[in-house]
């Protein structure tokens, strides 16, 4: 058997009021462009999909938090540039929790985003390509479920999704009014033969290769 908790189902909200505060320092070099920031972030009301017993048939409802929500989130944007032609950007984000009223907001820790790549234009301007490698990381957390019946996220404490890093090689190429594109996704999963779940029980974008190409027929 399944147990809920039980609720008392509320019949109306009080408005969500919402307040952000952000900044940047921008540096910018012919190697180096750095944007270190914070946002700041307070919500109050705050209405939120939760499972539960609500003396209905269904079972995940929309709630609404009686406390606040405080988090800051520092983060590191940046380019380098190590060659002509080969690039190195990234993101980094850490969200700190200074106040979780009903664990209603669900997030990573940490989040990093990078991409290297070299990219050129070969033969006087009719060849342009991009290729190089993604990678994506967040730290395990409690990611929010999905509930089929109502088409919501909901936050739920029971399954936590694990850091998993996903890499992708991706290759572009503009040849005059052509255009190919080739991706190889998840690449980690074709060593460890392991995936990850963005959602639980829900698996992620498994090792596969995606291509194509368009052609536009006019100058």
């Amino acid at each position: 058997d399944v147990w809920y908790p039980s609720f008392t189902y509320p019949t109306d909200f009080h408005n969500v009021n919402v307040t952000q505060i952000n900044g940047y320092i921008h540096y910018r070099s012919r190697v180096l462009s750095a944007s270190p920031g914070l946002t700041f972030t307070r919500l109050g009301n705050y209405v939120f999909f939760k499972q539960g017993n609500f003396d209905l048939d269904q079972t995940v409802m929309p709630v609404q938090s009686s406390g606040q929500q405080v988090f800051a989130a520092p983060e590191l944007n940046f380019t380098l540039t190590m060659a002509q032609h080969i690039r190195l950007t990234g993101k980094v984000i850490y969200n700190h929790m200074l106040k979780n009223d009903d664990e209603a907001i669900q997030i990573p820790e940490l989040f990093v985003n990078g991409q290297l790549s070299y990219e050129n234009i070969f033969f006087n301007g009719n060849l342009d390509m991009h290729t190089g490698i993604d990678v994506h990381w967040n730290s395990t957390y409690y990611a929010l479920g999905y509930d089929v019946p109502a088409q919501q996220f909901y936050v739920q404490q029971s399954f936590q999704s694990k850091q998993f890093p996903i890499i992708d090689l991706f290759f572009n190429t503009r040849i005059k009014r052509g255009r190919i594109f080739l991706k190889y996704n998840n690449l980690m999963q074709a060593f460890t033969k392991q995936g990850y779940m963005p959602t639980p029980y829900y698996p992620g974008q498994r090792n596969i290769i995606d291509f194509g190409f368009d052609w536009s027929f006019y100058d």
